[in-house]
């Protein structure tokens, strides 16, 4: 089928899509200020992703009889004089403000993320950052919101390639649909596996977001098909869209609560609602009840702005929490208004000029010199960031009297990590090899350690004590599996926690089967505790007694399998990320000392794992906090890694601790007297 004449072409400027625009932006905004307020905001990126599909691909098809390889410089350079100053300048000044505003400590990683945004591949870099458990919280990095870019932009460089081999020489676009919708119908699937396997990649990945963008794509391809539809009919689907993405703006998190998982299938809801939007729109977009209420003057003015305050609202969000740590969300929701006077300002007096000037527009070779000079800028900024991040910043100052330092001790983790030991998130199956056997590998007795990574954090200290009483040591470890008899809650993926169950259930059955002489049991059981119920999670208040027989439950359990039950009773967790706030003032670490009272200590296990007769219970609580404050260094040594976790070598100070439960085995030189 031949191209439609020109009359029926996409129309780029249709102000409905301004209006679709200013929701979207709206919603993440209002959602990133306080996700209370909007629970399903986040979707607004969804929408942007399936107008992008359909400008972009509108773009191609108004010069189809011309189309041909010339048109992809043309192409790029256009979406550099769009994109890239507007980019640079957020950049740039993101970084600078960070040098001086974020926590010493986080200045590396936010770098990296500035140089991953810099050439579009932020996507990849959240995602794999997100799969490392050790990492830093990304939600705290400023440029975070640059992955829904590097998806667009890869999308840039893919498809009009793959439209111009799709053309050929007959510049019919019947194959290109057909191809649309492989590569369609395999990115949603794609979407669907990875959201309930490795969701990071199917939030942040390309491939599994690629559907949304080819919707666009498909409706822009088949555009000359909606004007023979009813005006009547083309209202209601643009009406009946507008419910949908409200639908997904306040009852997303209930469906995800249900039980689906996002992206995947609910993700369907924003989709398909812009794209009815835009079938609603074609040729009459403020004929119709929907196309007025998005041609408002106010939704013009926000669509005309929205990439630039996108970029803006979210780093100012993230610099003014790390600033004033007790910003309320209203006192937010005016940094957010300011962030919108700031798009309007750099897009009418920076952005405009650059992307509009005749000089760029005529000189593809100044177009992307210009590109090159502004991700260099970008680049030599985070490189200026990195040198005012902790660990240089340590390098300028005597030698400090505690180890290791602040910037060391986020690395300062068990060598179970390194090795492998660690069952994923996604795992069902017990990690055995023989890089997971510490203490004595030869030794004749065998202890087991057994958690989540609130276990794993004591491996330093079991190790140290398992070498000296001549024990082997194994770990039964995985990531955010509560070591109880009840499901948990995976707040990640929305889902009932099932691999962790199924892995709890395999460690079980291993534990009969090895006959342990020692388990060391630990669990985190601070703050939040995270319980499932018919299905259903169940909140903290109700959650507790249920925790408690599930934890009973598994005492029970392990009793039966060997004769000797450590349990390990949780940590105090600091308020604040203790090498972020140290790194600040690395000669005076007590300044981060903080009191008892302000720490997450509900202590949900103790009173339970106190009343079980038979086992030996460890509190270290007198050992982490004295007189009622609660140290960030002890003995000369660095305690957190994080907020709740211990480093590798505070925790080998508790080596003598651990070696007064293990009865010295025949190959020991003599037992560890018990204090």
């Amino acid at each position: 089928m031949q191209n439609a004449p020109m009359s029926l072409e996409p129309r780029l400027r249709r102000r409905d899509i301004e209006g679709v625009r200013a929701l979207a932006i709206l919603s993440v905004v209002i959602y990133h200020v306080d996700n209370t307020w909007l629970p399903g905001g986040f979707v607004g990126v969804d929408i942007f992703f399936v107008l992008s599909g359909f400008l972009i691909t509108g773009i191609w098809i108004k010069d189809i009889e011309s189309a041909s390889w010339r048109m992809l410089p043309e192409f790029w350079g256009r979406r550099i004089l769009r994109l890239l100053p507007a980019a640079t300048l957020v950049l740039s000044v993101t970084a600078l403000a960070s040098a001086w505003v974020m926590p010493a400590a986080d200045r590396g990683h936010i770098a990296e993320g500035i140089r991953a945004a810099t050439f579009y591949m932020a996507n990849i870099f959240y995602a794999n950052d997100s799969l490392d458990y050790l990492a830093t919280d990304v939600s705290a990095s400023p440029v975070l919101h640059f992955w829904s870019l590097g998806v667009e932009e890869q999308f840039y460089v893919v498809w009009p390639t793959l439209f111009l081999l799709s053309l050929g020489f007959s510049k019919n676009t019947r194959r290109t649909r057909w191809i649309l919708v492989v590569i369609a119908a395999v990115s949603f699937g794609l979407s669907i596996y990875q959201t309930k396997t490795v969701q990071p990649y199917a939030f942040f990945g390309a491939p599994a977001r690629a559907w949304q963008l080819g919707v666009g794509a498909l409706l822009a391809l088949n555009y000359h098909h909606f004007g023979r539809v009813w005006p009547r009919v083309r209202g209601l689907l643009g009406t009946f869209g507008l419910v949908l993405i409200g639908i997904a703006f306040f009852k997303m998190a209930v469906i995800i609560e249900s039980g689906w998982q996002y992206p995947g299938v609910p993700a369907l809801l924003p989709t398909l609602g812009a794209a009815l939007i835009l079938v609603g729109g074609a040729h009459a977009d403020a004929d119709t009840r929907t196309g007025r209420f998005l041609s408002n003057t106010p939704f013009q003015w926000l669509g005309a702005v929205s990439y630039s305050w996108y970029l803006w609202h979210w780093p100012m969000l993230v610099l003014a929490k790390a600033k004033w740590p007790a910003i309320t969300s209203g006192q937010l929701a005016w940094v957010a208004v300011a962030s919108l006077l700031v798009a309007f300002v750099s897009l009418k007096f920076y952005e405009n000029p650059i992307r509009f000037s005749p000089l760029l527009r005529r000189s593809h070779a100044l177009t992307f010199l210009l590109g090159a000079a502004m991700m260099a800028t970008s680049t030599i900024s985070a490189n200026y960031l990195t040198t005012r991040d902790a660990s240089q910043l340590e390098a300028a100052l005597p030698a400090l009297k505690y180890s290791p330092s602040a910037s060391k001790a986020v690395d300062d983790v068990p060598m179970a990590y390194a090795a492998g030991c660690m069952s994923s998130s996604t795992a069902q199956w017990i990690v055995k090899t023989s890089a997971c056997v510490f203490g004595d590998p030869k030794g004749k007795k065998l202890a087991i350690l057994f958690g989540d990574s609130h276990a794993a954090h004591w491996l330093a200290a079991a190790d140290a004590a398992a070498k000296r009483q001549g024990y082997r040591l194994e770990v039964r470890i995985k990531t955010f599996c509560t070591p109880v008899t009840l499901p948990r809650w995976d707040e990640g993926r929305g889902k009932v926690y099932t691999e962790c169950q199924e892995w709890k259930a395999k460690v079980i059955e291993d534990l009969r089967k090895s006959d342990p002489d020692v388990i060391f049991w630990a669990a985190r059981s601070s703050g939040e505790i995270s319980v499932v119920q018919d299905g259903h999670q169940v909140s903290t208040a109700s959650a507790e007694p249920l925790w408690q027989k599930s934890l009973r439950d598994m005492m029970r359990i392990l009793k039966g399998t060997t004769d000797h039950v450590v349990a390990i009773a949780d940590t105090p967790f600091a308020p604040y990320s203790m090498p972020s706030c140290v790194s600040n003032d690395p000669e005076h670490p007590q300044l981060c000392d903080f009191p008892i009272s302000k720490a997450s200590l509900t202590r949900f296990d103790l009173p339970v794992l106190k009343a079980i007769q038979g086992i030996t219970v460890f509190d270290f609580t007198n050992r982490f906090c004295t007189n009622g404050i609660c140290h960030s260094v002890i003995d000369g040594v660095f305690v957190y890694r994080d907020q709740g976790h211990i480093t590798n070598s505070f925790s080998a100070t508790f080596a003598d601790e651990f070696a007064s439960v293990l009865p010295a085995a025949e190959s020991s030189a003599s037992p560890t007297p018990s204090p």
